[in-house]
């Protein structure tokens, strides 16, 4: 939208801010398709803030990673209020939900309050959450189409080449979390659930 092209710059800086809230950012497949984004961002243009709404995982590498790249605020102990208070004293520009009604965790609400000048919704729930606060959704022309626009009430915003966005360089299976809780199958085709590598047991491959 041409809206989004307009020159944010409230924040008293040459850079605009975007701030990211959601709670999948370690070993999920949100954590891995926004790795990629967090560290390609162009810093001299952008300052870029993770807000984390469930609790820090120990000794988790790749969310180490993730930090290494954003202005990182672990926030799961802070009520909706604060956490938008937060966001609006870090003067976000814009901010991207990446929560969605994801599961009874999710700080919805936190977007109430409108913290942000703008609201993206993008990637985590690719549906609409019905809230007026959130002005934009990424999407693409297979998720978002004239017969389904109905039912969303965020404007669109088409992303050309489709929603995600992998890092092929970034070797997934190298980390030792990931070993330790997966199944590694040299030359075969592995089936499995995305969001708990450990389920992808021997028996559950011997059945497909």
């Amino acid at each position: 939208s041409s809206d989004l092209h307009i020159q944010l710059l409230e924040n008293n800086s040459n850079k605009i801010n975007i701030g990211y809230i959601g709670g999948e950012y370690g070993h999920t497949p949100v954590g891995y398709f926004m790795y990629s984004i967090f560290k390609n961002h162009n810093k001299k243009k952008f300052n870029i803030f993770c807000y984390n709404i469930l609790p820090d995982k120990e000794n988790d590498k790749f969310q180490n990673e993730i930090k290494k790249y954003t202005n990182y605020k672990s926030v799961s102990h802070l009520n909706d209020f604060d956490i938008a208070n937060i966001i609006r004293n870090d003067k976000i520009d814009i901010l991207i939900d990446q929560m969605g009604f994801i599961n009874c965790r999710s700080k919805m609400d936190v977007l109430r309050y409108k913290p942000a000048k703008y609201i993206i919704n993008y990637l985590a729930i690719p549906t609409s959450s019905i809230y007026p606060e959130i002005d934009y959704i990424f999407t693409d022309k297979y998720l978002f189409t004239n017969k389904n626009s109905k039912i969303f009430r965020e404007e669109p915003v088409y992303l050309e080449y489709g929603l995600h966005l992998f890092d092929k360089s970034l070797d997934i299976f190298s980390i030792d979390y990931i070993k330790e809780k997966t199944l590694i199958l040299q030359n075969k085709v592995v089936f499995g659930i995305t969001c708990s590598f450990y389920k992808m047991t021997r028996h559950f491959i011997s059945l497909v």
